[in-house]
């Protein structure tokens, strides 16, 4: 479980390809999540899922550079757990990128 204001480090490669954070969040909440790529060739890609992590809320694989992944500004439709899916983007065109990077949950307070 993490909170916001949390920043993180990670790794995806083939024996860990995605890694789940669980945060509790109040309805209206926003909040951004971003990861930025650390070292080698990943290609950051995140999703957020519901509490039963069956349904994405929303997703993101671009959040600048063309490399790290950012969910900006989403408000929360719910209070209870929400799952942060740290992975990689799996594209014909870039498949199976590995590397390290740097997770950031922020809620927001400058939207109205």
């Amino acid at each position: 479980r993490i909170t916001y204001g949390s920043v993180l480090t990670g790794t995806v490669d083939d024996v860990t390809p995605e890694t789940f954070y669980a945060f509790r969040g109040e309805a209206g909440d926003t909040i951004t999540v971003s990861m930025n790529l650390g070292d080698g060739g990943l290609d950051p890609y995140l999703r957020l899922w519901d509490d039963e992590r069956d349904t994405v809320m929303v997703s993101n694989d671009d959040g600048g550079n063309h490399q790290n992944a950012l969910i900006e500004s989403y408000v929360l439709p719910y209070t209870g757990i929400y799952y942060i899916e740290a992975t990689r983007y799996d594209g014909a065109d870039n498949p199976n990128t590995i590397g390290s990077y740097t997770l950031v949950l922020a809620q927001r307070f400058d939207n109205p």
